[in-house]
């Protein structure tokens, strides 16, 4: 899905936080696909408060993806904070 979703020129930042979300970095890479790693911690959730800081600095980011459960180290990924960002994961 990585590379089939993307327009022609977008930007993909991935929100990572274990070795699924690097994986999807290591595939854009491969795809040439331009991308923002959005690291967190192994054991931490996702950042979403910074990926609205990295949207709001970086318009030529057009997908967002995130691995909804880190199965490596069991993490759940997902927003409780209610922020606008949440819908766009």
């Amino acid at each position: 899905m990585i590379g089939s979703v993307r327009p022609v020129g977008g930007k993909l930042a991935v929100l990572t936080n274990g070795v699924y979300g690097k994986r999807m970095l290591e595939i854009a890479k491969y795809l040439q696909i331009p991308s923002v790693d959005i690291e967190s911690e192994e054991v931490m959730a996702v950042d979403v408060l910074q990926l609205e800081q990295v949207l709001a600095e970086d318009s030529s980011i057009t997908q967002v993806a995130v691995v909804h459960c880190e199965t490596t180290t069991g993490m759940l990924n997902h927003d409780s904070s209610g922020s606008s960002s949440s819908q766009k994961i």
